[in-house]
């Protein structure tokens, strides 16, 4: 664990860190307090809304970051959701029309100030080059524990008090990453241009985010299906696999692991294969590691100038997989059972691990770009 206390030693590491430990905190709990604090009628809407706020937010925060700077897109961003979701609150109290809600929550979700990757793009100017994988490891870390905090929240306060108290942390969390001195003295670099698929036109990147996708989709397939099987145990298989991600990132990230990393990629999704087919809870250990992997790899070949919208735009890649697993598990289930859905994140696993071995052998010379100068990302 010294490594990880070698981070924080770092001068200038523990403000960034704290502001977006802050700011993670409502990510586990502001979807749930939203969905108790609406009519059942207008709660998948809502909560929809939200997320495909929060996605298409990711990423045009990530690239504007990259052009303008850390500082005005986080004020800016934690402003709007603030305004938004006390705005939505207003509206619950005095009954407003669904689709005032669903816009708000849109809003919401779009404004949600990504201090994450902000963060993650941070690290290759706030930390030596031997310490860099475990300030992504942190990064981690502080993101799986917020989504096992967030929803204790609920059990204090009200769900209104909640959505509020959730924009004053994003708010809090954003303002004070913005001005540190990490935040202001960032620059992306240079711009490449990448076209209209950003960061994910490259070879590269665009491989890493089909490795995302899996796990996305994977997490999404076991949390779907362990709410459908039964109901009453959802919220602990959910802890679950948020304690499990946790340690697993805890013990992946204290030292550099020897090969190749599509090897290393295809012994987690091996894995992550047998664990959702055979006991799912163990799946947790292996997503938040497979998920921390990618984001090393991909900062290694993200095209200059892209660093902040590469970091979100995986995370919204993720996002988006995890959506659509579920929604695909779910006809998966009615048409076969509960154990079609964890057998087909066995397999979309295990043919994703298949892939990787396959680049892993090739020298991965296919999917490689130019790295750049040693000590820099």
């Amino acid at each position: 664990m010294s490594s990880y206390l070698s981070v924080l030693r770092v001068p200038g590491v523990i403000v960034p860190l704290l502001a977006v430990a802050a700011a993670s905190l409502p990510i586990g709990a502001l979807s749930l307090a939203m969905l108790l604090l609406v009519d059942s009628s207008a709660a998948g809407p809502v909560v929809s809304a939200l997320a495909c706020g929060t996605g298409i937010g990711m990423v045009f925060q990530g690239r504007l970051m990259d052009r303008c700077g850390q500082p005005v897109v986080l004020r800016t961003a934690a402003l709007v959701q603030l305004l938004a979701l006390a705005a939505f609150v207003v509206a619950v109290q005095a009954s407003g029309p669904p689709p005032a809600l669903v816009l708000l929550a849109f809003l919401a979700g779009a404004g949600e100030p990504q201090a994450g990757g902000a963060l993650r793009a941070l690290w290759p100017d706030l930390v030596p080059a031997g310490l860099r994988r475990t300030g992504l490891a942190w990064s981690s870390l502080i993101l799986e524990a917020s989504l096992l905090a967030g929803p204790l929240l609920l059990v204090v306060v009200s769900p209104a008090a909640v959505v509020i108290a959730c924009g004053l942390l994003f708010a809090g969390g954003a303002f004070t990453l913005a001005r540190s001195g990490a935040a202001r003295a960032w620059q992306s670099g240079p711009r490449k241009g990448t076209g209209r698929l950003g960061v994910l036109a490259a070879p590269g990147v665009r491989a890493i985010g089909a490795v995302v996708a899996v796990a996305g989709a994977v997490a999404g397939c076991v949390q779907f299906s362990a709410a459908v099987k039964d109901p009453s145990t959802a919220p602990w298989i959910y802890a679950a696999l948020s304690t499990g991600s946790l340690v697993g990132v805890l013990v992946y990230g204290v030292r550099p692991w020897p090969g190749s990393a599509w090897w290393r990629l295809a012994l987690l999704l091996g894995g992550l294969s047998v664990a959702a087919g055979v006991f799912p809870l163990l799946c947790g250990l292996l997503l938040g590691p497979l998920m921390m992997e990618c984001y090393a790899m991909a900062s290694e070949h993200f095209p200059p100038g892209t660093r902040a919208g590469g970091f979100t735009a995986l995370t919204a890649v993720s996002l988006v997989a995890n959506g659509l697993a579920a929604g695909v598990t779910g006809f998966l289930i009615g048409y076969a059972g509960p154990a079609a859905g964890l057998l087909g994140a066995a397999a979309l696993a295990g043919v994703a691990g298949l892939l990787s071995i396959r680049v892993a052998a090739a020298g991965s010379r296919r999917w490689r770009l130019p790295r750049c100068r040693r000590g820099g990302w």
